[in-house]
């Protein structure tokens, strides 16, 4: 007779599909069914009742889990045969363009080109914050300004906690008829919970394994600094009479868990999970009984007992709004879909087996292999996976997050001004799309004269998911480092770029770029696939579509129709599509909308992946390396956007000569009312027109430099701070004048007048570009004749001679 352990391994490979269970995979089962049992009996089960039920959740879990294995494998397979078509189609020679091509994209038009993994999880995270956006500014209750307003938060919690427990009578979705609180909490949970579990069933179709959680509010965040200072025995006493025991714990020593998920936190370890706080892992297809048991034990999951536990956490401890937990809970679950799509269900395992494979076949050829070896690809990797953004110490990365925080208030206040040259760049977008430059032009003041809209171009521009990045707190990415800021300092960073003017700027520019290539996609999808311009096919076969896509998106546009009787194509209508899979349809969905929102981008120039990867080369926040070059890389983000994605798409496009010229000529003038529209504010007349060195500085404002460009062409870097300091950055450059300040203090030779000019240059708001010119004229000039007389004759002088000022 079979010993009972024997008998036990024969179970589980029945339960497994019939595949040798290893002793290690068998003593962590065991392990696990202990656990489970020891949790029911302190819940109140006797112990035989704990053991059977304890057995039948795993016996449950490991068919589940035995399926979505052998579905993960199939699922594999064909993200291997799509990535090795891909490589193909570029042709020999082309494998390492053709591997950056298909994490972070090529200006390079070839199949799939710009079809990146970095474009799907754009596309996807407009589909889910768009979506969700447009259904809550449906419910005709200012949805979105209650969430933006926090008032109701607890509300919404305890509807959304109501949501899917079983109490015999609610709906599925809906929110339980004995929910207390007002209406308009529970309109908005059901919105919520709507969106959450098209993320949620998204990430599982993909590879992912997240069951449905009754009372599941959103992803909960902590606040690393409060945490710490508060001390793990504090913390302790804190949370843990607000956790459930019996998910929290699961049978294991409470002390262990905490102590585990404490040291997570605090060291920004918590950070580091790709997908969400439910019961998975982007990992769920990995063989396995023991990694089984490490997924379905997930052993720093906090499970809290009711809505108002979560909410009392989240309100002390917790770093941002139930709308903020919300959106983060898509972008990340935007974040896995599209890494699944590109890497398969075990991405690093994936990316490393697939390049290998490259290697393999350039072997033979040093400078293709060198290619393929770059470590570029490891750092667009990296950014698609978000590893960069996981600090490698907490307290560093929010320091430095905060410090660079600090110099964006203090020096963008002009950047609306700066951005003047958006509309040169709106105009080039519009020529290569097929429009004139002309109506390049009438699009750019439209947007401009229209804002974000209203009505049906308002909730046009919100399914499609573009104009919104005001409400996400993304307008600061065009132009600085890409840092996650502690709560507080983020929303001052959103009131000061609402201050500033710049959110209005790009979400009406994005808005109005948006509905315009939907319009443009409407009117050409008339044509055939045979009767497009070869151009607009070849664009379009970069973006990944066939000629049998291109005959569904004509019915799209078909299907939707404007109320001003223009044809629009709409990305959603992919979803009612007859004669395909829910798979296929998304396809289709993803591959419109990752050509709207990257056209967008390049208009409005956003950095992508692969402009983050030069910024941050690979680094995470939060450590030495790290932080040097994110400090050295602020303001950067908007002149590499130009160099790598508008330059390189200008180069080829259709009449790259002419697109190019026009590119040029047009951010040059631009750039030259950008200066002129400041130097107004400075109570300064216009640069001399006729001096050519005016002109190179409009060139390098207006043409790529941008914000970047007031740094090396500003008044400050003349005033005793060297090339190298000012090149390093705002930070470091302010380190560099305090410590000339400190040693000038030290020496007994202080000079105030260069101390004040320090502290004006490194206040936040001070600098608003209509209260600097109010606040100089009042108090500043005054301050700084007094304390160093005859400054700004000297200074008049320097203006005259140089610029012709």
């Amino acid at each position: 007779m079979a010993s009972r352990v024997e008998q036990c391994r024969t179970a589980v490979s029945e339960a497994l599909g019939g595949r040798p269970i290893s002793d290690d995979e068998l003593l962590a089962i065991a392990e696990l069914l202990e656990e489970r049992a020891r949790a029911k009996v302190e819940a109140g089960h006797t112990a035989a009742e704990a053991d059977l039920a304890a057995a039948a959740e795993i016996a449950e879990d490991m068919k589940a889990a035995a399926a979505v294995e052998r579905r993960n494998r199939k699922l594999n397979m064909a993200t291997r045969a799509r990535f090795r078509a891909h490589i193909d189609a570029a042709g020999p020679g082309n494998e390492s363009a053709a591997l950056a091509a298909y994490q972070v994209g090529q200006n390079k038009r070839f199949a799939g080109s710009r079809l990146s993994g970095d474009a799907k999880q754009k596309a996807w995270e407009g589909k889910l914050l768009g979506g969700m956006l447009r259904d809550l500014e449906a419910l005709e209750i200012k949805a979105p300004e209650l969430l933006a307003s926090g008032d109701m938060d607890g509300d919404i919690a305890r509807a959304m906690w109501e949501i899917g427990r079983d109490d015999g009578v609610g709906e599925v979705g809906k929110v339980s008829p004995s929910f207390e609180g007002p209406k308009e909490a529970r309109m908005i949970a059901e919105v919520l919970h709507k969106w959450q579990e098209v993320a949620r069933e998204a990430q599982n179709a993909r590879g992912a394994w997240i069951r449905k959680m009754p009372g599941y509010i959103t992803r909960q965040s902590h606040d690393e600094f409060r945490i710490r200072r508060m001390g793990y025995d504090e913390w302790r006493d804190f949370i843990l009479p607000k956790l459930d025991p019996e998910q929290t714990f699961q049978g294991r020593n409470p002390e262990d868990v905490l102590k585990g998920a404490y040291e997570d936190i605090i060291t920004g370890g918590h950070l580091a999970h790709l997908s969400d706080d439910w019961d998975d892992t982007l990992a769920a297809g990995l063989a396995g009984a023991a990694n089984l048991a490490k997924r379905i034990s997930k052993s720093r999951v906090l499970h809290f007992r009711s809505a108002d536990d979560f909410m009392s956490y989240n309100g002390r401890l917790g770093r941002g709004s139930l709308m903020e937990g919300v959106m983060l809970g898509h972008s990340m679950a935007a974040r896995n879909i599209g890494l699944m799509e590109t890497w398969g269900t075990n991405p690093k395992a994936m990316f490393e087996f697939e390049r290998r494979k490259l290697l393999e076949k350039v072997h033979g050829n040093p400078q293709r292999a060198r290619a393929v070896r770059s470590k570029f690809h490891d750092w667009h990797f990296m950014e698609l996976t978000g590893e960069t953004q996981i600090p490698g110490n907490a307290v560093m990365a929010r320091i430095g997050a905060g410090t660079r925080a600090i110099q964006s208030m203090a020096k963008l206040g002009g950047a609306v001004i700066s951005g003047f040259s958006d509309v040169g760049l709106v105009a080039a977008e519009t020529r290569l799309g097929g429009g004139t430059i002309l109506q390049g032009y009438g699009t750019a003041l439209g947007n401009l004269a229209k804002g974000r809209r209203r009505g049906f171009e308002r909730e046009r521009a919100t399914q499609l998911g573009v104009g919104f990045d005001g409400m996400l707190g993304n307008i600061a990415s065009r132009f600085t480092a890409n840092d996650d800021l502690p709560g507080k300092m983020s929303k001052l960073m959103r009131l000061f770029f609402r201050f500033n003017g710049l959110q209005w700027w790009t979400d009406s520019h994005k808005t109005g770029v948006g509905l315009m290539v939907s319009r443009e996609l409407g009117t050409i999808s008339k044509n055939a696939w045979g009767d497009l311009d070869p151009d607009f096919q070849k664009t379009m076969v970069a973006y990944g579509f066939s000629e049998a896509d291109w005959g569904r998106l004509r019915t799209m546009r078909e299907m939707d129709r404007a109320a001003d009787g223009r044809k629009y194509v709409d990305p959603t209508q992919a979803r009612y599509l007859e004669g395909m899979t829910k798979r296929q349809r998304e396809d289709l969905e993803t591959k419109v909308r990752a050509y709207i929102v990257d056209r967008v981008e390049s208009a409005v120039p956003t950095p992508g992946a692969r402009q983050r990867a030069l910024i941050n080369m690979g680094t995470q926040s939060g450590t030495i390396p790290g932080e040097i070059v994110r400090f050295i890389g602020q303001f950067k983000q908007f002149p590499v956007t130009i160099a790598n994605r508008v330059l390189g798409r200008t180069m080829y496009g259709k009449s790259s000569a002419a697109g190019l010229a026009h590119l040029i000529l047009s951010t040059t003038v631009l750039g030259y009312g950008a200066m002129t529209a400041k130097d107004m504010l400075k109570g300064r007349e216009p640069r001399d027109p006729t001096m050519a060195a005016n002109w190179q500085a409009a060139l390098l404002q207006g043409g790529g430099l941008g914000i970047y460009g007031d740094f090396l062409l500003g008044d400050y870097s003349r005033f005793g701070r060297s090339l190298l300091a000012t090149l390093a950055g705002p930070t470091i450059g302010a380190i560099d004048d305090f410590a000339s300040l400190y040693a000038g203090l030290r020496d007994g030779e202080p000079d105030a007048a260069k101390a004040w000019r320090f502290l004006q240059s490194n206040t936040p708001f001070a600098n608003l570009f209509y209260a600097k010119p109010v606040i100089d004229y009042a108090v500043g000039w005054h301050i700084q004749e007094a304390l160093n007389p005859g400054a700004l004759r000297r200074h008049e002088r320097r203006l005259k001679r140089e610029q012709g000022q």
